[in-house]
C-alpha cells in the first residue's frame, strides 16, 4: 500500500496495514461493508480508523446492521503525537487481544 493523503500532508498507513494483518492473523474474518474492509469476530465488526494525522480509533459494531449503516462504538481511542508508529501499533495489539480476545 502506499501512504495516505492528510490535512498536512502525507501520513503513512502503517499502523491501519500492520492492525488489519494483526485481525487477520487472529483468524478474524476480512468482510467489505459498504466500501469498507472490517473484520468479523464472534459476530461482532471491527476495525481501525485514522482520525485526522494524529490519531486512531478502534471501533466496533455489534451487529451486520449497525455496520451496514455505520453504526460504530469507539473501543479506544489512540494518539500518536507522544510515540512512535511501532509503539501504537504495540499498544493497540495489546487492546485487541485484552479487550476483544479476553471477552
Amino acid at each position: 500500500m502506499g501512504k495516505l493523503k492528510v490535512r498536512g500532508g502525507l501520513m503513512s498507513d502503517i499502523v491501519i496495514r500492520e492492525i488489519s494483518e494483526f485481525f487477520q492473523e487472529l483468524n478474524f474474518m476480512k468482510v467489505n461493508i459498504n466500501g469498507k474492509v472490517v473484520f468479523e469476530h464472534k459476530n461482532g465488526f471491527y476495525m481501525l480508523t485514522k482520525g485526522g494525522t494524529h490519531s486512531y480509533f478502534l471501533e466496533y459494531a455489534r451487529t451486520f446492521q449497525e455496520a451496514h449503516n455505520n453504526c460504530y462504538e469507539d473501543v479506544e481511542a489512540y494518539s500518536i503525537k507522544a510515540t512512535s508508529e511501532d509503539e501504537i501499533i504495540r499498544i493497540i495489539k495489546c487492546d485487541i487481544e485484552k479487550c476483544i480476545l479476553d471477552d
